[in-house]
């Protein structure tokens, strides 16, 4: 049976994580002989990594690779043994365990796994083996750097936008089309609706055949080897589609777009890699009209806007569930790891009782032929008393030669699994903070020449994102494409609705502070999502009023 590893964190199963808080867990290994190795060592790694070939021009055979490499996270703690003088020492069978914590620093950037690079951390258990390769084993985590809305008030702050395009038509311009959006705030948290109100005043003589609002993640990557440059990547994270607005008519719309879990947006500018969010509108006219586009910055933090004391109670009672899941989870981890415990032990009592069995028959083998050769040497004594005679040279080899060779009652010299197991397994050891020297040895970051080299030696993510169940941990060096790749997890707040525009919101649309109103007849506010009013004209308007 292999050597077996189980990584677990303190009172967070999902492993998740804010900057600057205390991380801590347990290592538990069990090993079902003898070995001989150098250490043990736990490394808590966090580090960022970028890669991307760049394509020649104007041959694509003459390529280049860009790429980068920062490392935010090295601290490693032996725990048993000690690789400095290639000392080795025996690793007896059995059952052991091993604490270790750490500070995370508060600069350390989020999590994330992106196209061309990636933010990754992870706790790595290293068993550095004398004359062979070491046993690696590694559990990955997520590390968020927390971004609290409530902290600057200008994320209270509604976020607006307003923009005007004008039409030609055979050589003469038409009226302007108007389009303003509005949101309530300009900073959200996942889990959030993001309430907005979309205004479009089509003066024109071109109908406006769709209106879409879409929210967009944008990644930048910044490469230093063999020199500066930057890569994009975008992703639709929601998505919002309306009808047609037809000539000399206006339109309101109303709605709503789901945030999903997903990074905050970034906040350390020296990071290579930045998440940023922005809110894109797209107005499509008919005919051969260029679309019109708006682009407002949007940020997306890790705490949501909390307003009066029943949103801090909202947020008391979520934190309350969150750890009553992770205990409930924490439960569930113990308890197969009870049922592992259990399964174990079971496996030893049947391998003793093999080894006894094996033992026993051994023995009762060796005192049988300890008679046949008992019975042998009394029939040759007799015989030789009887002819009078002493042997002979060729008697006395023929008797040398047939007798057997005494062995002893113990049964044989070789080792065997049972002889190698003690007959008590050994204490678990367990290491506490007041240990000197401490756990955790704070290392220096490589080199920007060693860092290069380190990412030459990526070549394969999955070997550095491979999802290990927090249950079953499995050796490195089994195959790990067939895990799916490690995606970080990020909290979502469900419960914390953000307030909507109400319909008596002024717009101005003008330079010359025309502020239009929207017509409410009655308090009750419409169903749909879109609110209409015809005009004189026999389209659809807005009334309104000029003062």
């Amino acid at each position: 049976m292999p050597i077996e590893c189980l990584i677990s964190f303190d009172n967070n199963p999902q492993g998740v994580y804010y900057a600057g808080q205390e991380l801590s867990g347990v290592v538990d290994l069990s090993v079902d002989a003898t070995k001989r190795i150098k250490g043990i060592h736990v490394t808590v790694s966090g580090y960022a990594k970028i890669r991307w070939i760049k394509k020649g021009y104007p041959r694509d055979s003459e390529r280049a690779m860009c790429r980068a490499y920062r490392s935010y996270l090295s601290s490693r703690s032996y725990v048993l043994g000690s690789c400095a003088n290639n000392s080795s020492i025996d690793w007896p069978a059995g059952e052991y365990s091993y604490t270790f914590h750490v500070i995370l620093p508060d600069n350390l950037p989020t999590s994330f796994d992106g196209k061309y690079g990636q933010i990754h951390y992870e706790i790595i258990t290293t068993i550095e083996r004398a004359a062979r390769h070491p046993k690696v084993f590694k559990l990955p985590f997520t590390v968020i750097q927390p971004l609290d809305l409530n902290a600057d008030a200008i994320y209270r702050v509604p976020l607006e936008i307003l923009d005007r395009k004008r039409f030609w038509s055979f050589c003469c311009p038409t009226g302007p089309l108007t389009v303003k959006f509005s949101t309530p705030y300009c900073g959200y948290a996942p889990g959030q609706k993001i309430h907005f109100v979309l205004y479009i005043n089509n003066e024109s003589s071109i109908d406006i055949t769709e209106c879409e609002v879409k929210l967009k993640q944008e990644v930048s990557y910044e490469s230093h080897d063999p020199q500066h440059e930057y890569r994009y990547d975008k992703h639709l994270i929601a998505r919002k589609q309306f009808g047609n607005v037809l000539r000399w008519s206006r339109k309101v719309y109303r709605g709503y777009l789901d945030l999903p879990s997903i990074p905050p947006t970034s906040v350390k500018p020296t990071c290579p890699i930045s998440v940023n969010y922005s809110i894109k509108i797209i107005v499509n006219p008919t005919e051969f009209h260029w679309k019109l586009k708006l682009k407002i910055p949007l940020t997306i933090g890790s705490i949501p806007i909390m307003d009066g004391p029943e949103a801090l109670l909202r947020f008391n009672r979520q934190q309350q569930q969150h750890q009553v899941v992770s205990q409930n989870l924490q439960m569930s981890t113990q308890q197969r790891q009870r049922d592992r415990d259990r399964d174990r032990d079971m496996n030893l009592d049947r391998e003793r009782d093999r080894d006894r069995d094996r033992d026993r028959d051994r023995i009762s083998a060796s005192v049988q032929q300890r008679r046949i050769s008992s019975i042998n040497n009394n029939n040759n004594n007799h015989g030789r008393l009887v002819g009078g005679l002493l042997p002979t040279n060729s008697n006395m080899n023929m008797i040398v030669n047939v007798s057997p060779t005494p062995t002893s009652s113990t049964p044989s010299s070789t080792p065997t699994t049972a002889a190698l197991r003690p007959t008590a397994m050994p204490a678990i050891l367990v290491t506490s903070d007041s240990d000197n020297p401490p756990d955790y040895i704070p290392m220096m970051p490589p080199s920007y020449e060693d860092a290069m080299a380190l990412s030459e030696k990526f070549s394969d993510d999955t070997e550095f994102l491979t999802n290990v169940s927090m249950s079953s941990i499995l050796s490195a060096q089994a195959d790990v494409s067939t895990s799916e790749p490690f995606k970080p997890r990020y909290p979502v707040y469900y419960d914390y609705e953000t307030p909507t525009i109400p319909p008596e919101t002024l717009y101005d649309e003008s330079s010359s502070r025309l502020r239009l109103t929207l017509s409410c007849q009655d308090s009750a506010a419409p169903e749909t999502d879109e609110e209409v009013v015809p005009n004189a004209r026999g389209g659809e308007s807005l009334s309104c009023k000029k003062k």
